[in-house]
């Protein structure tokens, strides 16, 4: 049963997240082709973060009361849905209504896929840690990512919709296995409804939001999490038009991708390494994020001597895909009760979405009125005294 939950586990994400990188190394370029400029691109994006704020802990508490299957179901169904709507839109308000699409059904995943592994696994006495199932899983998915982006970049030379058609696509296919597949043995008999249901959804979220408000190590997760979200939004919205004029042809920016994926792959498998040699998750996770920071403001310090600043950017993914997987094994270490896990996971990706949607905000506008090297020089910064300063505080 073990091995069973684990492989149904990895397809399902790698199906799921294998959509959007079909997207992934056009996306800034496709809605540039349609008229907008970097600050309108940063409010599409922006929608998305905002909806994502405010939909997390409801969709995660659903989760925790009703089960992670109908959530999980939702997710993939929601995304293949926008990504669909996204290929025949062509202006500012229906791509941001794609987005709002999109990222409610990012909120039904957020804490619900991963809280389905940790809690079947236990309910059938899994004693491994959770950590090898989730580095397979990165490991996998960016594999499989680098695939997508080559192949929608490709497509994209052809029709700028047709990654967009053909990622919707899988994640509906997603969908339907989900639906299938997801088992809740561990799940209480009992079928929530009506008035009754939506106190138990009201009660949960308020007993997660609790519970992360007084246990200082979830503070310490919450507070870095907001401060990376905020200041990679600058590369992550601004890399393609960063690069391209060195490149010469939007298709190279599969290739792009390819090397991003691959550095995130490395890091993936390198975090235990980090963790082993500093013997502390805390420490850990400072160290890997100070690396973000130094990559982000490095990429910008040299970006007239392109190998090097590309490489130099290349580390700072390396350093994000070190920084992740410490993330999710940390938080789910400190989480006792499985059925506020759901509720806690999403009280982490909501604070991770108000630092995007800001980092969005201030990053779009600078870039449009200084430039794209003065904002990731700035952000870089921001990044690292920030970091510094909450790892300074962190047994308060």
């Amino acid at each position: 049963m073990d091995k069973q939950t684990i492989r149904r586990y990895l397809i399902l994400s790698t199906l799921y997240r294998t959509s959007v990188s079909f997207i992934a190394a056009t996306y800034v370029t496709f809605l540039i082709s349609h008229g907008l400029n970097l600050f309108e691109v940063s409010l599409v994006n922006f929608v998305f973060h905002s909806v994502m704020f405010i939909a997390e802990i409801p969709t995660g508490a659903i989760a925790d009361v009703y089960g992670r299957r109908i959530s999980f179901f939702c997710a993939c169904t929601l995304n293949g849905l926008g990504l669909i709507a996204y290929a025949f839109s062509s202006s500012f308000y229906g791509f941001a209504l794609s987005e709002a699409v999109i990222a409610v059904g990012a909120t039904c995943a957020t804490g619900a896929f991963q809280a389905w592994l940790v809690d079947r696994l236990r309910h059938f006495g899994y004693d491994q840690k959770i950590a090898r199932v989730i580095t397979k899983e990165r490991q996998i998915d960016t594999a499989a990512g680098i695939v997508a982006a080559l192949i929608g970049s490709s497509l994209a030379m052809r029709n700028q919709g047709l990654p967009w058609l053909v990622g919707g696509m899988l994640s509906l296919v997603a969908a339907g296995l989900a639906a299938a597949w997801m088992k809740e043995e561990y799940l209480k008999p009992g079928v929530k409804t009506g008035r009754k249901g939506f106190a138990e959804i009201g009660q949960t979220a308020v007993a997660g939001i609790r519970f992360a408000n007084q246990q200082k190590n979830i503070r310490f997760i919450l507070l870095i999490s907001a401060l990376q979200s905020f200041a990679v939004m600058a590369p992550n919205m601004q890399w393609q038009p960063m690069f391209l004029p060195h490149l010469g042809s939007k298709q190279h920016l599969g290739f792009v991708w390819a090397g991003i994926a691959l550095s995130v792959m490395v890091g993936a498998a390198a975090w235990q390494r980090l963790l082993k040699s500093v013997r502390c998750e805390k420490t850990a996770l400072t160290v890997a994020q100070i690396a973000v920071a130094g990559g982000i403001a490095g990429t910008a310090l040299f970006a007239q001597h392109f190998p090097l600043s590309i490489a130099i950017f290349m580390a700072h993914e390396a350093a994000r895909g070190v920084w992740r997987p410490l993330k999710e094994v940390y938080l789910h270490d400190n989480i006792p009760h499985a059925h506020q896990r759901a509720t806690i996971v999403s009280c982490e990706a909501i604070i991770h979405h108000l630092g995007g949607a800001t980092g969005l905000l201030m990053s779009g506008y600078l870039a449009s009125i200084t430039s794209m090297c003065e904002t990731w020089m700035l952000t870089g910064c921001i990044l690292a005294i920030g970091t510094l300063i909450v790892f300074r505080n962190r047994e308060r």
